[in-house]
């Protein structure tokens, strides 16, 4: 056995070995105090009763003692220090076999059949030592092996030599009797004894692996959230591009057949824009950016809201979409709870091939039920739980790009998570599905919040301003100057903005941009937030605002999902926007930044 292992440790046998020596040696201190007292005890009583045999009285007590500190003293200088546990276990044998030699003397020396005084003295000492001695030493048997055999043995062979009579005969017996009951209860204890502890390391290993394999599951969900943080980064960046490209293409004037080829190409590039952001709502929740914000909320005006947006979609499958009016009002974050209706519905619609939707609210044990019923395909009752994991699709297993990503509902239970309240389904194959909502009922002591409202533009944490007001100007006004380390996409963003009338300037670089605001100050700064060389965003605009004014519009675009990079784009005086940007959203963004910054 290695210096290391026994220093340390690491099988659950080696550390109950460990666990049984330090029980030992909790026990050690009282023992010896014990027996120190029993021996002055037993003395006492030799002295009164047999005055002839003080002087073998004085020297056993002399004897035993002097035992007593050997062992004390042994113990607390050496043994108790040592490392290698099998030289402590020899020094734990040695204590107890001076221990049993020395108390195997005293009916040699002092039992006496004409004084049963005495001899009852001795057989109560020894019983009641015998029995103390199997709860102090229930941690190892062989010690109690050592300690007691030796000492019963020389009591009842004295009391049969020297007794010769029934009263000592069957005391002899009963000692006898004992100390066989005490071995079975000892090994008992030491069985229960052994295996608690056993348990206990057991359990602490299970606490241990389950500890690692906790932090391997935080690490595996933080790799992940990087690994959908850097590919969607990678992929917005020609997506975006691309985008603008066919925005500015849109601008031109086109035939009948390019016109179709050109919506088809829109189709296609919202398609991947409408993933992208499915990414994207899901790393806006694991950066926790999406913050709720709860006050007193009419569901009417959400309700209409919904309707208004996927009537229309339901009206092309042919499909009846109703919403029950209300006038109930939740304490809720508005626009997370839209953000959930929105996947729930659109997920209703999607695999609901015919037959209706119908929202409604409900109120039950003191919470407003939001529910969404469908008569789509069903989930069967083994999978209503999974249906809420990330990447999971029942009913796509041909990984169709128009049925998602299998993100939607995890979105929802991180959304609903963030806002503390319960969503759960409710589904018969074949039949349709009921996904519900819970939230509570406004107390009435807020006022409600007013008129619709975009929820994409008004998550708290995320966007800088609203994007939802019209322009109040022409754009053609506008002298634009665009930040990005991607030459495609300075030269779409320059060309869909040239279609607009705007008067535009590109750089790739903070400093190059910083040199052509100092040679004309331009009316809004567009700029992606993740630059060359660590340069962000948020530094040129920093730069651009001390030599142009801090009154400089400023709209933030990234492709960035990692949840540090949108924590620190959200926290910039500007419009944040996230690749790909629609032309609308551009444009609204525009019109805003041009009135902060005028």
């Amino acid at each position: 056995m290695t210096a290391a292992a026994n220093t340390a440790p690491n099988t659950i046998a080696e550390r109950t070995h460990a666990a049984q020596q330090s029980a030992f040696e909790d026990a050690f201190y009282p023992g010896e105090t014990s027996l120190a007292l029993m021996n002055l005890m037993t003395c006492a009583m030799v002295w009164w009763y047999a005055p002839a045999a003080q002087d073998r009285v004085l020297a056993w007590c002399l004897v035993d003692l002097s035992v007593v500190a050997f062992n004390t003293a042994l113990f607390s200088l050496h043994a108790r220090h040592l490392t290698d546990r099998a030289r402590k276990d020899r020094y734990y044998y040695l204590v107890v076999c001076l221990h049993a030699l020395s108390w195997a003397l005293p009916p040699v020396l002092f039992l006496d059949p004409a004084k049963p005084l005495i001899s009852m003295f001795l057989v109560t000492i020894l019983a009641g030592f015998s029995a103390a001695g199997v709860l102090a030493l229930a941690s190892q048997v062989q010690l109690y092996l050592l300690l007691f055999p030796l000492p019963f043995l020389s009591l009842n062979l004295v009391l049969l030599w020297r007794g010769q009579d029934a009263f000592h005969s069957l005391m002899a017996l009963a000692m006898t009797v004992l100390l066989a009951a005490n071995l079975v209860f000892m090994r008992s204890i030491a069985r229960i004894f052994k295996r608690s502890v056993r348990v206990g390391f057991e359990n602490l290993d299970l606490v241990e692996r389950l500890r690692q394999q906790t932090v391997t599951a935080q690490e595996a969900n933080a790799a992940k959230t990087k690994f959908l943080a850097a590919a969607s980064h990678d992929l917005r960046q020609p997506v975006h591009a691309l985008n603008l490209f066919v925005e500015a293409l849109g601008n031109t004037r086109l035939d009948d057949h390019q016109q179709t080829i050109l919506g088809h190409a829109r189709a296609a590039s919202q398609a991947s824009r409408d993933m992208l952001d499915t990414l994207l709502d899901f790393s806006r929740i694991e950066a926790g950016v999406m913050a709720p914000v709860a006050r007193t909320t009419a569901l009417a005006p959400l309700l209409r809201t919904l309707e208004d947006e996927f009537g229309p979609q339901a009206d092309a499958k042919s499909l009846v979409y109703r919403s029950r009016d209300t006038d109930t009002q939740a304490h809720c974050d508005p626009a997370l709870v839209s953000l959930i209706l929105r996947n729930f519905v659109s997920n209703a619609i999607r695999y609901t091939p015919r037959g209706g939707v119908l929202v409604g609210v409900r109120r039950r044990q003191g919470q407003l039920r939001v529910q969404v019923w469908d008569t789509g395909i069903g989930i069967a009752r083994e999978h209503w739980h999974e249906v809420f994991r990330e990447f999971r699709q029942l009913a796509n297993e041909e990984r169709d790009r128009h049925k998602g990503l299998g993100l939607g509902l995890a979105i929802v239970k991180g959304l609903a998570d963030a806002m503390g309240t319960p969503v759960s389904v409710v589904s018969r194959p074949g039949r349709g599905s009921v996904f519900t909502l819970s939230l509570p009922v406004a107390t009435g002591r807020e006022a409600p919040s007013a008129g619709a409202f975009d929820p994409v533009t008004t998550i708290p944490g995320v966007y800088s301003h609203a994007l939802g007001s019209a322009p109040t100007r022409s754009l053609r006004d506008l002298d634009i100057l665009v930040v990005d380390d991607d030459a495609a996409v300075r030269t779409g963003m320059q060309a869909l903005l040239q279609g607009w009338g705007c008067a535009v300037r590109t750089a790739d670089s903070g400093a190059q941009a910083l040199a052509l605001a100092q040679a004309q100050r331009p009316t809004v700064l567009i700029t992606d937030y993740r630059l060359r060389d660590a340069e962000t965003g948020g530094d040129v605009i920093a730069a651009l605002r001390a030599a142009c004014g801090q009154t400089l519009a400023a709209i933030v675009i990234t492709g960035d999902t990692d949840p540090t990079r949108i924590r620190e784009a959200a926290g910039h005086t500007a419009v944040l926007l996230h690749k790909p940007v629609s032309a609308s959203a551009l444009q609204e963004a525009l019109a805003q930044a041009a009135r902060t910054g005028l």
